[in-house]
């Protein structure tokens, strides 16, 4: 969720009158909703009817994230070749997707 739906769902209470979200109290706490600890996502879409702003879940066993061990090189001795001096790019590849979409799920606001 975004900070624009965060800042809804401090407003909101549980049937026992007290807030679901709780600010974290100690360094190295995280801010907890109804628990559960959240993180904003500045992509996902504010609070509107028939919008999807919340995605709830496992992102440890829904999401994988794959780094690649090898790193590339590429070296460029024109770019500044007048001063002498060589440039080198590093690249390294980086990718993830869902593997396991159960493992999430996404929250619509009725119309």
């Amino acid at each position: 969720m975004n900070r624009r739906t965060i800042a809804e769902i401090r407003n909101l209470k549980g049937t026992n009158g007290q807030y679901l979200w709780i600010p974290s109290l100690s360094a190295g706490d995280p801010a907890t909703i109804a628990g559960e600890p959240y993180v904003s996502a500045i992509d996902m879409p504010d609070v509107a009817p028939n919008s999807t702003p919340i995605i709830y879940g496992d992102y440890f066993r829904a999401y994988t994230i794959v780094d690649s061990v090898n790193m590339e090189v590429l070296r460029n001795d024109y770019i500044a070749s007048n001063n002498g001096i060589v440039v080198f790019y590093f690249y390294k590849y980086t990718g993830g997707q869902v593997v396991l979409a159960d493992a999430l799920v996404k929250l619509q606001i009725p119309a």
